[in-house]
């Protein structure tokens, strides 16, 4: 099944992780034909896009637990200047996304995010935006709004993103193959692909990590992911109490969606499970677990054009065999 879903999808490598208190399975398969330059295997490191949000929750969390960070406050005090109208944005709403801000990945001219920047250039390209609704009252999907909250970490802990994610997560779950990318060398790292008109692969466009921040920036393996949903689950890094309010959905009038803080919210087999999924250049991810810990599933793609979707619905019904 895994082998033929990374033929078909043209891909050069891919990892997948279910494990279930009947069924265990940890695979990572190379494309026979069209090989990657880095052997894939259990610690092959993937970009794993927006699963980065979950990271920077969970930062901000502990940093709450701290009393260090006010989820109530307004972003103002932690992100000084600000553009006017938003100036009354909290911190909540950046994590739930409720904030209305426009999402920096859309701004118009399309910028060259394959080159270096700094969060005070891509703040000037937003500055002439305004929340597309009142904060607070409707839930709308944005990379801008963890692009914020990374930047709102650094500042509280007087430390850069990836210093906080040695710290404060891998370091503590022993994961030896998450960093925010750039960190380590890419030696390790399965480079991105696309797939072309004629089927011909080629490397993807890369983003520059300084543009990812804590929106997307993290760079993670199929054992380090599989550590990490217990590293959740059983509260190794945060209070159980942090886990739930980061699992409390917003109250809106409008688009609501099933989204905690940094976590997709959903059932299986009559489980509660958290996860998210990620897409970025090259690469796409999916992660899940339930809150018990007994199920989970991972999967790492080195592709943005995977559509991973089929291949998790195959998968599903192997965890509560």
């Amino acid at each position: 099944m895994v082998g033929d879903f990374v033929v078909a999808r043209n891909l050069q490598g891919i990892q997948i992780g279910v494990e279930s208190p009947a069924f265990k399975m940890m695979k990572w398969i190379e494309n026979p034909v069209k090989r990657s330059r880095v052997k894939v295997n259990n610690r092959t490191r993937f970009r794993v896009g927006s699963i980065s949000k979950t990271f920077t929750s969970i930062i901000i969390h502990q940093m709450v637990n701290e009393g260090k960070i006010d989820l109530e406050a307004p972003i103002s005090r932690y992100l000084d200047p600000l553009p006017d109208s938003w100036q009354d944005i909290k911190v909540v709403q950046l994590l739930q996304h409720t904030s209305g801000l426009f999402e920096y990945t859309a701004m118009l001219p399309r910028p060259d995010f394959s080159k270096p920047t700094n969060f005070e250039n891509i703040l000037k390209l937003l500055s002439l935006t305004t929340p597309k609704f009142v904060p607070g009252t409707q839930q709308e999907y944005s990379n801008t709004n963890y692009l914020l909250l990374g930047e709102i970490a650094e500042r509280v802990a007087a430390k850069p993103y990836s210093q906080l994610i040695g710290e404060r997560i891998a370091k503590p779950l022993g994961l030896q193959n998450t960093v925010f990318a750039g960190v380590l060398d890419s030696k390790n790292l399965i480079t991105g692909m696309r797939t072309d008109r004629n089927g011909a692969i080629f490397p993807a466009m890369i983003t520059d990590p300084s543009w990812l921040a804590g929106a997307g920036g993290m760079e993670s393996s199929l054992e380090d992911m599989m550590k990490w949903s217990t590293g959740i689950t059983e509260s190794k890094i945060f209070p159980v109490e942090q886990l739930k309010a980061a699992m409390t959905p917003p109250v809106v009038t409008k688009g609501a969606m099933a989204y905690g803080s940094g976590l997709i919210l959903g059932q299986f087999g009559g489980a509660p499970m958290i996860g998210h999924n990620g897409k970025l250049e090259g690469y796409e991810s999916f992660w899940l677990t339930s809150l018990d810990g007994k199920y989970k599933l991972v999967i790492l793609a080195n592709s943005d054009q995977a559509q991973l979707d089929p291949l998790v619905m195959q998968l599903l019904p192997l965890m509560i065999k």
